[in-house]
This record gives C-alpha cells, sequence and structure tokens, in this order.
C-alpha cells in the first residue's frame, strides 16, 4: 500500500450513513470488489470489516458487494444497521467508535 501508516491487519469500517445514491449496478460494483482483490488478499482472517449502512439502498449495495467477495476473501464482512451494532462487532466501546467516526466524516455541503 502506498500509505506507510496502512496496515492489512487493521480492522475496517465504512460508513455509508450518509449515502443517499448510488451511482452503481452489479457490473459497477463486481468492478469496485476486482480492482480491491489485491487489497483483500492481503488482508488475514483475523480482520473484522464493517460496513455501516442505516438505509435500506445502502444496504441492498453493500449485501451485494459481501455477496461478491465473500467466497474469495479471509476476513469477516459485517453488514451493520447502527454504530452499536458496528462497536459490537469490532470489540469497542460505542462512544469510541462514534468519536472515530465524527472524527472523519465528511460534513454535508449542502448540494
Amino acid at each position: 500500500m502506498a500509505d506507510e501508516a496502512f496496515s492489512p491487519d487493521f480492522d475496517f469500517v465504512t460508513d455509508l450513513r450518509d449515502v443517499r445514491f448510488f451511482d452503481a449496478d452489479y457490473r459497477g460494483i463486481a468492478h469496485l470488489a476486482s480492482r480491491l482483490r489485491d487489497v483483500h488478499a492481503e488482508m488475514p482472517e483475523t480482520v473484522r470489516y464493517v460496513v455501516l449502512c442505516e438505509r435500506d439502498v445502502q444496504f441492498g449495495m453493500a449485501r451485494m458487494y459481501q455477496q461478491i467477495v465473500e467466497n474469495n476473501v479471509a476476513f469477516s464482512l459485517h453488514l451493520t444497521r447502527t454504530v452499536r451494532a458496528a462497536a459490537e462487532v469490532l470489540g469497542l466501546p460505542e462512544d469510541r467508535l462514534k468519536d472515530m467516526l465524527d472524527a472523519v466524516r465528511v460534513p454535508d455541503d449542502g448540494s
């Protein structure tokens, strides 16, 4: 990886809560998965990857991605609807995960 701070041993969270629209279909999601194949290959089975998706469309797209990759990766991929559930999967206090997510959240610019 280009970033020296990155380690494939880290647990991961993808926060989709602010995503309202996906300009992708099955082929687009499959293409994304194929582009990430090398990254996924470095991630050991101890990694917990959580996708936080509150809305049905977010969950549906994340579930599609999960179905594409789940038989080809060592790590566990979890879809959660709440920060509390994500924190439980990651073994973190809910407040700690919320603070981490808030620290990197991009403010809505209103567009």
